[in-house]
């Protein structure tokens, strides 16, 4: 994890990279990336519930978007 004065970065590990595949399994209706499944992954495992970007399967798969 690194972190700054403005953000937190944090590195996913293999039990984010298992999660993340099960999230691409279990919604591949939705034609995720990996990169966002694992984005998602990351997310759901540490509380975290917003997101700045502009894909719209970040709101179906339950989180806050911003923008909206």
């Amino acid at each position: 994890m690194v972190m700054g004065s403005e953000f937190t970065m944090i590195r996913p590990d293999a039990n984010d990279e298992r999660r993340a595949l099960d999230i691409l399994f279990r919604h591949a209706y939705l034609s995720l990336t990996l990169t966002d499944a694992v984005n998602m992954a990351v997310m759901q495992e540490r509380g975290i519930g917003m997101v700045f970007s502009f894909d719209s399967d970040f709101l179906i798969m339950g989180f806050l978007r911003i923008p909206p």
